[in-house]
């Protein structure tokens, strides 16, 4: 179950395996069916049960949460459209990084924008980062974390990093994006932009920023398409000592390269936190909750961690999340420092991998996931046997 293997756990003989495993293959109504025949489940597997059900039934997520699971209820009352209710239940908690953002998140949900804002800069005051929104009252966008601007190079000599940026039809947000990316206190950057068989002006925008800034590069993929043979052939490309990947609808706080370096001094990679935003303002999380998230896909890593590791899967979707795992098996768990400092915020759109349906986490897609996880773990598995 904790391995997303649902489709095994739900073909074991115990009953909560079963109903966990059929409610993470979005298969809820035969999950409801399981449970009604066997209630025998413990806290533990409540636990499961809520963390498996909520992206595709928050409301029975609820059911099965403890009146200790106060950011997990808040964010699944979030999900279903009761930002009030989410804002009781965590008024007067301790300001940490969730309770912060779910404060963000039911002010937005609310039209309290200029409140969601002071939240969203509390959120990254935190871990001493500077606050990226300017006051007002104006609803939240990718374009507004532009707010914190430029901040003064680091002093000394810094080793090169790559910078991948997988691109398609990302013509709204990629110059957001890559201005984030070179306005980097870590400067001594290439910014490799691979451009996946785009059909709108991602190209075109791109090497309008390339122009302006020698450090950005625009190539074109020369893999399987998609994001990872995309990725892929920006990792033939890049000759950094460190290598980082970012998405062409993200954005990186002026921080997000220098803090990630400086987790590598003592780890082979690192990856950090990050949340989501859509186009009307709210911040949302395909998986309901939490809502700030550690994301494989934000992984730097050492050029010779990359040696060991090599490069993404050649598919369509969780390519990132078995190279994590790989790296983890080949140089240990311990060998990611995996950051809870945000230094990410991410555009949140039902035409990106995670919301299309038959790429994210709903109808066709959420099976070929858990497939591909079924596959890969059994895979690794063999190899460390």
């Amino acid at each position: 179950m904790d391995l997303g293997m649902y489709a095994s756990a739900a073909s074991t003989r115990d009953p909560a395996a079963r109903i966990v495993g059929l409610a993470g293959m979005g298969r809820i109504t035969e999950a409801r069916e399981r449970l009604a025949q066997d209630t025998r489940l413990d806290w533990a597997a409540h636990g499961r049960l809520a963390k498996a059900v909520a992206p595709v039934d928050p409301a029975w997520a609820l059911e099965f949460l403890g009146e200790d699971a106060l950011e997990a209820r808040a964010a699944c009352l979030l999900a279903l459209g009761r930002p009030q209710e989410a804002m009781n239940l965590i008024l007067g908690a301790d300001p940490t990084r969730e309770t912060l953002l779910l404060t963000a998140a039911a002010n937005a949900a609310l039209g309290r924008h200029a409140a969601a804002r002071r939240a969203l800069n509390a959120l990254f005051s935190i871990d001493g980062l500077e606050a990226p929104l300017t006051e007002g009252d104006d609803p939240l966008s990718l374009a507004a974390f532009d707010g914190a601007g430029s901040i003064a190079a680091m002093a000394g000599e810094q080793p090169l990093v790559s910078v991948i940026v997988a691109a398609k039809n990302a013509s709204d947000t990629i110059e957001a994006a890559l201005r984030s990316l070179c306005r980097q206190t870590w400067r001594n950057l290439e910014i490799i932009v691979v451009d996946d068989a785009s059909t709108d002006d991602t190209a075109a925008r791109a090497t309008k920023i390339a122009a302006a800034d020698p450090r950005v590069h625009l190539m074109s993929n020369a893999q399987g398409p998609g994001a990872y043979g995309a990725r892929n052939t920006g990792l033939g490309r890049a000759t950094g000592a460190y290598i980082a990947f970012h998405d062409a609808d993200d954005w990186a706080h002026p921080r997000r390269i220098e803090r990630q370096c400086m987790a590598l001094e003592q780890s082979a990679g690192s990856i950090c936190s990050y949340f989501r935003v859509d186009d009307q303002g709210s911040i949302v999380n395909p998986r309901v909750f939490p809502l700030l998230r550690k994301n494989p896909i934000l992984l730097m890593l050492r050029r010779d961690a990359l040696d060991r590791i090599g490069v993404f899967e050649d598919v369509r979707l969780g390519g990132d999340s078995e190279y994590l795992a790989r790296f983890d098996d080949r140089l240990g768990r311990g060998s990611v420092a995996r950051m809870s400092q945000c230094l990410v915020v991410a555009r949140w759109s039902a035409s990106s991998l995670m919301g299309s349906p038959e790429t994210g986490l709903s109808a066709s897609g959420l099976a070929t996931r858990v497939a591909y996880v079924e596959d890969w773990r059994r895979r690794h598995a063999a190899a460390a046997a």
